[in-house]
């Protein structure tokens, strides 16, 4: 890893904990144990990473009161993906899956999100969250096969 790419990494990581006003310590931890255990299925797993030197309640209270600056960490988001200088475009891939929670009364998002059925007749939504996520995607530079 370059010295250059070293020092964008910091000052990402630097930015981003600027951007949380509120337990951004408890938060930024959360964050470095996602990334180092990504098969994680709940965030009391999270808790149990090295690199989460916290106690169980702060994984609650981190989630709970994380009020972030939009503006600020769209502005981190975007110098982040910066615009090619040959392409002019930044190509950027969505994803919003739907993830069915029939049973959680107390989820503040939950509504009708899609649910596949294999039953003839039956209508293909459920009660739940939908997730979203977005990646930037790199152009490929070859011809194909």
């Amino acid at each position: 890893m370059s010295e250059q790419t070293i020092t964008l990494l910091q000052q990402f990581r630097a930015g981003l904990y600027h951007s949380f006003r509120q337990r951004a310590d408890a938060v930024f931890e959360l964050i470095d144990a996602l990334a180092s255990d990504p098969q994680a299925r709940s965030p009391v797993e999270l808790s149990l990473s090295p690199v989460f030197r916290r106690q169980y309640a702060s994984v609650y209270d981190g989630l709970d009161g994380w009020p972030v600056d939009q503006s600020q960490l769209k502005a981190l988001l975007l110098a982040v993906a910066s615009v090619p200088a040959g392409d002019g475009f930044r190509l950027i891939g969505l994803d919003h899956t739907p993830k069915p929670r029939p049973y959680a009364e107390t989820v503040s998002d939950r509504s009708f999100v899609y649910q596949p059925t294999l039953i003839r007749g039956n209508k293909p939504v459920t009660m739940g969250t939908p997730t979203r996520s977005s990646v930037r995607l790199s152009r490929l530079t070859g011809r194909p096969g």
